[in-house]
């Protein structure tokens, strides 16, 4: 009884590629994946940050870094990736916070709150130094935003690396 506001057909489109790449069942909600590495149900809060701690323990340090420059409907992003072959480039367009109300269904007359919530994904294959631009949908002109930038291997979609860029 209830639309996700956030849904694009993209996301799911990813999430099915990772169902292939998993060889799982289908997809869910809320499913987790950490790092490209490893696909599990979301609410298995304790295998959740048991698996992110030990991958933050076995982190080389990331591979890329960015910089971007914001205008009224563009984001240009300067980025340096430190890998030899070519990766896939992810850019994130991320919305700090928001609330959404919701009318029907499991959490009818609820306000849910809302955090780092990835608007836009652009996804570039890339290698070494370059400049690419993504398009700021007008909904988003005049909100806050973030900059995600993270690379993964194109065969594995294992995550090499990820840099940030706040306040756009």
């Amino acid at each position: 009884g209830w639309k996700d506001v956030f849904s694009k057909a993209e996301f799911s489109e990813r999430q099915q590629q990772y169902a292939s790449h998993f060889a799982a069942s289908g997809v869910y909600t809320p499913q987790v994946i950490v790092n490209g590495a490893t696909e599990f149900v979301g609410s298995a809060e304790s295998k959740l940050n048991n698996t992110v701690w030990q991958s933050l323990q076995n982190n080389k340090g990331s591979d890329i870094s960015i910089s971007a420059t914001k205008n009224a409907t563009t984001v240009t992003v300067d980025y340096n990736i430190n890998e030899p072959d070519a990766v896939l480039l992810n850019l994130a367009l991320v919305e700090p916070e928001a609330s959404t109300q919701v009318k029907r269904g499991e959490n009818g007359g609820s306000t849910l709150h809302h955090v780092n919530i990835v608007r836009e994904l652009t996804t570039v294959e890339a290698k070494g130094k370059g400049t690419t631009t993504i398009e700021i949908p007008k909904e988003l002109s005049a909100m806050p935003l973030e900059l995600i930038a993270f690379t993964q291997q194109k065969t594995t979609f294992k995550i090499l690396g990820a840099d940030k860029k706040q306040s756009l």
